[in-house]
């Protein structure tokens, strides 16, 4: 996302320096102003959640927001996204394993339905996840409740039997509890050590990667 949006931001903005394309790209991907959590509550659509991105990178980079900026960003953004955008090296094998196993298996998303259909076949994983709910099921997304015990009625599951692995502490972890959902934190970085002795606490387990969820969890 950072890489993508850096090189959009540099087709509406050339005269803007590489390295400070690229930390508006990263500061697109982190959403400080939180438009993207608004449009997960289902307060903003896709649209006006993108333009207001754009717009707060404008802002930040100091220049006024070009007409049409939406519809060129995305231009811009979408083709190296999805050039860059690959499943991680232990993803494939795990799903292979769960299904092997004969768990049920599906995904549970904040992105939007179309979105996150193009996003899975781009990385590969779109014929292996049987069940897939977005924000655009209910009409909002995580960390309400609503949502994990949707994803669980589609599985066939029910919350207390069912795992959800995440990587986003308040979003995924907490909001899998809420729901009577059992949590696994995946924490790929060195994970934030207030937010790890609340895990300890909580009794959720933390793995660094993908691979170590047959061990920890018994299958």
């Amino acid at each position: 996302m950072s890489r993508a949006a850096a090189t959009a931001f540099a087709e509406l903005w050339p005269s803007v320096d590489p390295d400070r394309a690229l930390l508006a790209g990263q500061r697109f991907r982190a959403d400080p102003e939180g438009y993207f959590r608004a449009f997960t509550r289902g307060e903003l659509d896709f649209a006006t959640m993108r333009t207001r991105r754009v717009e707060a990178a404008a802002r930040f980079l100091g220049h006024d927001v070009p007409d049409g900026a939406r519809d060129r960003f995305h231009a811009a953004y979408e083709p190296v996204f999805q050039r860059l955008l690959r499943a991680y090296d232990d993803a494939v094998p795990l799903l292979h394993r769960v299904t092997g196993a004969g768990l049920a298996l599906g995904a549970l998303t904040n992105s939007g339905r179309d979105y996150t259909a193009g996003k899975l076949a781009a990385a590969g994983l779109d014929r292996l996840l049987p069940v897939v709910v977005t924000r655009d099921t209910l009409g909002f997304g995580k960390p309400d409740p609503r949502v994990f015990e949707h994803a669980c009625s589609e599985l066939g599951t029910r919350p207390g039997e069912t795992v959800y692995v995440g990587d986003e502490y308040d979003v995924d972890v907490l909001g899998a509890l809420g729901a009577g959902v059992r949590a696994v934190w995946l924490a790929r970085d060195e994970p934030d050590p207030a937010l790890l002795a609340d895990a300890r606490a909580r009794d959720v387990p933390v793995v660094s990667g993908l691979d170590e969820l047959p061990a920890r969890l018994g299958f």
